[in-house]
Order: C-alpha cells, then sequence, then structure tokens
C-alpha cells in the first residue's frame, strides 16, 4: 500500500514540475523583445551665427552669498505650525506634547545623564518623533538665504 501511494505521489509531483517548468518556458519564449536599435548613424551639421547675441544687461551676482541656495517657503495654514504649538495638549491622548513643542519642537535640554551616556548634555534635547515638522519649519524660518 505504501508503494502505491509513494509513486501516486511522485508522479503526481513529476506532472506539476513539469507543467511549472513548461509555462516558464511559454512565458519567456512568448515575451516579445525589444526591438533592435538601429546601426546607422545620422550626422547634423549646425553652423553657428558670426556673433553670439549677448544681452544688454548681465546681471551680477558677486555680492550674492545666496547664489543657487535660494529656497521657497509656502506660508501654510496656521493649524500647521503653529496650531501645533498653541493646541499641543490636544495632539496626543497618552502623552502631554507641550514639553517636546517646547525649544522651537527641539523639545527641553536633557538634564539628567544617568551612567554618563552623552558627553555633553548641552546638545541634546528631548524631542519627540513626531516634532519634525515643527523642527524644520523653525529652521526654514532662521534660514538666511
Amino acid at each position: 500500500m505504501d508503494k502505491i501511494n509513494g509513486h501516486k505521489w511522485r508522479s503526481r509531483s513529476l506532472v506539476m514540475v513539469s507543467l511549472s517548468i513548461l509555462f516558464w518556458v511559454l512565458l519567456f519564449h512568448s515575451h516579445p523583445s525589444d526591438p533592435p536599435l538601429p546601426t546607422t548613424t545620422t550626422t547634423t551639421t549646425i553652423r553657428a551665427a558670426a556673433q553670439p547675441e549677448k544681452p544688454e544687461h548681465q546681471p551680477r551676482h558677486d555680492n550674492d552669498s545666496c547664489l543657487g541656495r535660494y529656497i521657497y517657503v509656502h506660508d501654510l495654514p496656521r493649524r500647521f505650525n503653529m496650531g501645533l504649538i498653541d493646541e499641543c495638549g490636544t495632539l496626543s491622548d497618552w502623552t502631554n506634547m507641550c514639553t517636546y513643542t517646547s525649544n522651537a519642537g527641539l523639545g527641553p535640554r536633557v538634564m539628567s545623564n544617568p551612567g554618563r551616556v552623552f558627553p555633553d548634555t548641552s546638545c541634546w534635547h528631548e524631542t519627540n518623533q513626531f516634532t519634525l515638522e515643527l523642527i524644520f519649519y523653525n529652521r526654514m524660518k532662521k534660514y538666511r538665504a
């Protein structure tokens, strides 16, 4: 009885493997390939004008320290930036976010340093992961260019 069931199992698995191989061969064989690229090249000659036109007034940017570093900050409605600070008590049901929205979104400075984990606590803040919008907004307000 075991030989009969084992033989049926082997024949079924052989049929399944054969069908899957046939499927993949047909799939790759019937897939259209990309058309070949043309082998001929075309050369076009463009003649330059005798003298290129120059604009009458070329602005000088020698004194512009922000050249190439301009950014545009769109004025969003108050609820997206300053509204987060005004309504900090209602931002989360479980955490008082007012401590984290202080100091331009950075939160209060780290005062306790158990085990001396931080070498210098003057540059570490208790920042919440969801206040990045406030941090970025306040950073862009201070951007000089």
